[in-house]
């Protein structure tokens, strides 16, 4: 179906992984072309089956049936496995009975590869490895239950033809109507999009007081409220605009929806970082507790911010990820600069990124960057990716096409 150049390209990025000297990766063998061809091809066409006006999100993991105790013990991760009573072909008619069953953050169909007992691939078993966690939900303890995602091929329907293509915690990249993006570094670290965004809170009272420990949390809150409008599948804007200059950059949009309360997030996380420090939770238990509080109430509220970002129209926040208005149109002169991508820190970017292929969210939230320096913005696609928008300078507006296609999941 696909040119085979695309999955020579997903074969060569599991290499790169497998022999990469900072990965940990045990020597195991590496899928062949057929299995990186028939997984992506078979469950992109699935991903297009619409039932009831809904497309399917599932994972699929090959591991052959025989090797399930020395994946385990060779990965060092462990998953619950439930084994089918009858195996089942694997092709799209049996990924769309069997994709509801199986949420792709908390599990996966297992299918073999051809081997000693059949010459095709099939589904024989489902698989439960948990939710990966966050910097808000995660609890700090582990004990003999605790499942992880497993480290071998896996293939994660996002949406209709939009494909992640991953390995344990790891993601290789994304595959979106034939094309293979390959994963990069995040874009929030100091030496990409992050130096921009540390800029923008540099002079905030909590940032003097706490350092790199508030920048952590403050980038962790952004990506998530990121991930989770995106997971959505709805598409949208989201701006980030200091909090005095929202007055100035009211003449670059029309809210639908303008917003007068708070939701005390930067008051949080500052209450967090302080109370880490009190005496009044001196004891390891109650430290521990009350930050587990504090970062559930936070992700709660970062929640309702995503959902906000889901409505037509851009969601304008304010330096403290507080909701000045969403629903709102941005309306700010045409850019006429030059588009490019931006540094990922680790030698790439400095293409040029063509705005003119993209729609009217794009190109509104690149022409509203340029026209405000000091603000900065991200789109979510429909198809997945997350793209980040900075004023370079005054001829160059920098583009981060994915954030979320990174190393890690």
């Amino acid at each position: 179906m696909f040119e085979a150049s695309v999955f020579e390209q997903i074969r060569r990025c599991w290499i790169v992984d497998q022999n990469h000297p900072h990965r940990g990766r045990p020597k195991r063998p590496i899928p062949s072309l057929q299995d990186f061809t028939e997984l992506t091809e078979t469950i992109f066409i699935a991903s297009l089956h619409q039932e009831e006006e809904r497309f399917p999100k599932f994972s699929v993991v090959l591991l052959a049936e025989k090797n399930k105790d020395g994946e385990q013990r060779t990965s060092g991760s462990r998953q619950e496995i439930i084994v089918l009573n009858r195996k089942l072909p694997f092709n799209p008619e049996s990924l769309a009975k069997l994709s509801p069953a199986c949420d792709p953050q908390t599990g996966a169909l297992i299918v073999s590869p051809p081997g000693d007992n059949s010459e095709s691939y099939e589904i024989w078993g489902l698989m439960f490895f948990g939710p990966i966690t966050n910097r808000f939900d995660e609890i700090p303890v582990g004990d003999k239950f605790h499942t992880s995602r497993p480290d071998v091929l896996t293939v994660t329907a996002v949406s209709p033809g939009s494909l992640v293509i991953s390995r344990g915690h790891s993601r290789l990249g994304r595959f979106v109507l034939g094309s293979f993006s390959p994963s990069t570094p995040t874009p929030f670290i100091h030496r990409a999009m992050g130096e921009f965004i540390i800029s923008s809170i540099r002079n905030s009272q909590s940032y003097q007081k706490h350092g790199s420990a508030y920048w952590h949390i403050y980038r962790d809150a952004l990506e998530y409220i990121l991930l989770e409008a995106g997971a959505i599948g709805h598409g949208g804007t989201i701006i980030v605009m200091p909090k005095n200059k929202v007055k100035e950059c009211a003449e670059g949009f029309e809210a639908r929806y303008n917003l007068q309360s708070v939701l005390r997030i930067g008051e949080l996380i500052e209450h967090s970082l302080s109370s880490s420090k009190s005496s009044r939770a001196s004891e390891a238990l109650g430290r521990m507790l009350f930050s587990l509080s504090h970062k559930r109430e936070i992700m709660n509220r970062l929640n309702f911010l995503s959902r906000l970002a889901c409505v037509d129209g851009a969601l304008l926040l304010s330096d403290h990820l507080e909701p000045v208005a969403f629903g709102a149109t941005l309306k700010a002169q045409k850019w006429q600069g030059d588009v490019i991508i931006g540094t990922d820190g680790f030698g790439g970017g400095g293409q040029e990124f063509d705005l003119s292929r993209l729609g009217t969210r794009h190109n509104s939230t690149a022409n509203f960057i340029g026209a405000f320096p000091y603000c900065y913005g991200f789109v979510l696609s429909q198809d997945g990716p997350i793209r980040g928008f900075i004023r370079k300078d005054e001829n160059t507006l920098h583009c981060w096409p994915d954030c979320t296609v990174s190393m890690f999941v």
